[in-house]
């Protein structure tokens, strides 16, 4: 069942959401200075879905202030990517359910096992009310992905071991999740 107000997810960003994507995720402090980190996301049905505990700064975040931003980018091609701008709604995760099937997913386990006795954890949905999924020219063929250099000599490692394709689209996808932060402090809330 999709929840009034949700928009469908874009049918070529369906894949960058299959099994356990990790997304940035964005909400606003009391100070009303953004916090990003990332997280797990699930989607489940037509929503994207998100597990935490009661404890974590990024719940009372969203009790406070329901606007959220997130960027999901492919797991092995970071110009493609799924920015979603909406409100979270939250509610309890009592019997651990969804906590569980993240376990099943990402771990092959039958129960999550990190949390300490009488965590208290709650699942956000997101109600995705504006989304961007650009088309990027190349981004389903980067020049170099993959591939050595043979038109002349090779390019010098990157300090992280990483091609400079790959460094310049992750700063790019940093950036559009900071706009994509940006704008959350500008939307009305």
């Amino acid at each position: 069942m999709t929840l009034p107000g949700t928009r469908p997810i874009p049918e070529r960003a369906r894949d960058l959401l299959e099994g356990m994507a990790i997304a940035h995720m964005s909400t606003v402090r009391a100070d009303g200075r953004l916090s990003t980190n990332p997280v797990g996301v699930l989607l489940d049905g037509d929503h994207l879905r998100i597990s935490t505990t009661k404890r974590r700064v990024k719940y009372r975040n969203l009790l406070r202030d329901p606007r959220i931003a997130l960027s999901i980018p492919h797991a092995t091609n970071p110009n493609r990517y799924l920015e979603v701008r909406g409100h979270a709604l939250l509610e309890d995760d009592a019997d651990r359910s969804f906590i569980d099937r993240i376990a099943r997913i990402s771990m092959g386990m039958e129960r999550y096992p990190f949390d300490p006795p009488g965590e208290e954890r709650v699942i956000i949905t997101v109600i995705a009310e504006q989304m961007s999924c650009p088309a990027i020219p190349l981004a389903d063929d980067p020049p170099t992905a993959g591939t050595p250099r043979t038109d002349g000599p090779p390019a010098p490692p990157s300090r992280s071991g990483l091609p400079a394709w790959a460094l310049l689209a992750s700063g790019v996808l940093i950036g559009l999740a900071l706009a994509g932060a940006l704008m959350l402090l500008q939307w009305p809330a």
